[in-house]
């Protein structure tokens, strides 16, 4: 991979990865002071509140505006009433289990890869480096990355990335 990069532009090279946010933490130790004989725990519900970050970065390390992604109705209450509220130095979506999805991914290149790839010099080639999560390469997300290649005399290429192996390839149109 290093090989791969070394020659290129930092600012070119583009990673971008999921993460779960819990909103709460089931710890099976707690802290409190060593000579109690009882310690009293709180814990909300056994459900899976969370949410998902799609954090995205240059190699050149510079942090694209993170993507966060809630439990909801794209079209629900949160969506029309919450949504607007939350601080501007991020973009948000709703899916029904906070997961990315077609939909969702589709979204963070509009908001997310889109924009950066417009502040890139015209001769630029950025190379995205995704894993190997099903929706990176489901259809409508291919045909929309061709789109991106196809707007400019750019190329955005895809490596897919799974236990340290990297497999490079062009996407396909």
């Amino acid at each position: 991979m290093r090989h791969k990069v070394s020659s290129m532009n930092p600012d070119h090279v583009i990673n971008m990865d999921q993460t779960p946010i819990p909103f709460t933490f089931h710890l099976n130790r707690t802290w409190d002071t060593k000579v109690l004989r009882t310690v009293h725990v709180r814990s909300s519900t056994s459900d899976t509140k969370r949410a998902t970050l799609a954090a995205t970065v240059t190699m050149s390390g510079h942090l694209l505006t993170p993507f966060i992604v809630f439990k909801g109705s794209p079209n629900g209450r949160i969506t029309w009433n919450e949504i607007e509220k939350y601080p501007e130095m991020g973009f948000y979506a709703m899916q029904k289990k906070a997961w990315i999805d077609e939909a969702v991914m589709m979204s963070w290149i509009e908001k997310c890869l889109l924009p950066r790839k417009d502040t890139l010099p015209p001769h630029a080639m950025p190379l995205l480096i995704l894993d190997l999560f099903r929706v990176h390469m489901m259809g409508q997300v291919v045909k929309k990355y061709s789109r991106l290649e196809s707007k400019s005399n750019t190329s955005l290429v895809v490596a897919r990335t799974c236990a340290n192996q990297l497999m490079w390839g062009q996407i396909n149109h």
